[in-house]
């Protein structure tokens, strides 16, 4: 839990650090043209669809991964019986 909880802090500072640069660039450019910040926008937004993709996927994933594991102990079940020369029922 501790390692997940700086993988989350690390991603984090990052995507601040580079998240910031990116913008002062965006900033100083639109000084002329404020129609110039609209990159910014579009970045923002594909990063926000990448995110609930993403997600998505990992829902789908973990899912699958239950039911692997429910069928996983199932068939565990089964060998133990068989093994102990126990009846299936």
């Amino acid at each position: 839990m501790a390692a997940n909880y700086g993988f989350v802090l690390l991603g984090f500072g990052t995507g601040a650090i580079i998240s910031s640069q990116i913008a002062g660039y965006y900033k100083n450019a639109a000084a002329e043209n404020i129609n110039l910040m609209f990159p910014a926008f579009v970045i923002a937004s594909c990063c926000a669809v990448v995110g609930i993709l993403m997600m998505l996927v990992l829902k789908v994933l973990e899912k699958q991964g239950k039911k692997l594991s429910k069928s996983f102990a199932s068939l565990k079940g089964i060998i133990t019986a068989i093994m102990s020369g126990g009846r299936l029922s």
